[in-house]
């Protein structure tokens, strides 16, 4: 008797247990749920990086293109410095060539006139163009020089013999020789001597005889200023006129 009253305790018990637990059905439902919450959480993150990647992409191309405009403003403004007029684009307008039968055969790109650059990517229209005056003739007549150099010595045509642009400070002297010519004696020939950028020695001739097609020189000795080593040049002018680009020399201890 007592076995059955054992027996039939455990089972109320054991069934008790099974009537409070939720079915086998719902405890799958739940771990189903748990495990797309995971996922769902792993999504999400791999999102987050994804779009925080996308986010500095964006932000990087964007400096880039702020860096290009700044750019074409600093262009702009190198132009504007230089004189040239810089055109924007989008000011030119296309318009078609229309050739024989009326078929376009071309197109050409008109620049709207008075379009200058303003340094920031912009463009100002409506702005007069500027008038260009003509460009005088050269006389032919015209007193001139060419071929400039320096020389230790010149020959019985006086013109240079060894050209260099290299002497030593114990030098007897430097010539500076050029072919001149429709040089007459009412014309003014100054030579202007510099050492490292500072002038040393100034001097003015005139021929006694029109030169043209000869040569001239200056020869400037330790007697009128001292062959001190470093970086000398000749600049030369006609009536005040400088002709060319100085000549530059060396000398040496």
């Amino acid at each position: 008797m007592w076995k059955f009253i054992f027996l039939s305790s455990l089972c109320l018990s054991l069934s008790a247990c099974n009537f409070f637990a939720p079915p086998a059905s719902e405890q799958t439902l739940a771990a189903d749920h748990s495990l797309m919450g995971t996922q769902v959480a792993v999504a999400h993150t791999t999102a987050t990086v994804i779009a925080d990647r996308l986010l500095v992409t964006q932000e990087a191309a964007q400096t880039a293109v702020r860096e290009v405009d700044a750019e074409f403003g600093r262009i702009n403004a190198t132009v504007i410095a230089l004189g040239t007029q810089a055109i924007n684009p989008a000011l030119v307008t296309a318009v078609p060539v229309v050739g024989a039968g009326g078929t376009p055969v071309a197109t050409l790109l008109p620049i709207t006139p008075g379009a200058v650059a303003q340094g920031d990517g912009s463009a100002a229209g409506s702005v007069p163009t500027p008038t260009l005056a003509p460009i005088a003739p050269v006389n032919p007549n015209a007193p001139s020089l060419s071929n400039v150099v320096t020389a230790a010595q010149v020959g019985a045509n006086d013109c240079a013999v060894g050209p260099t642009s290299t002497f030593s400070s114990t030098a007897a002297g430097i010539y500076v020789v050029a072919t001149a010519f429709n040089l007459t004696p009412q014309n003014q020939v100054s030579y202007r001597w510099t050492l490292d950028g500072a002038e040393v020695w100034v001097d003015s001739w005139s021929p006694a005889n029109t030169v043209n097609g000869a040569c001239i020189w200056y020869y400037l000795t330790p007697d009128q200023v001292a062959l001190t080593a470093g970086a000398w040049a000749v600049e030369i002018a006609i009536d005040g006129a400088v002709i060319g680009p100085a000549s530059a020399f060396t000398i040496t201890p």
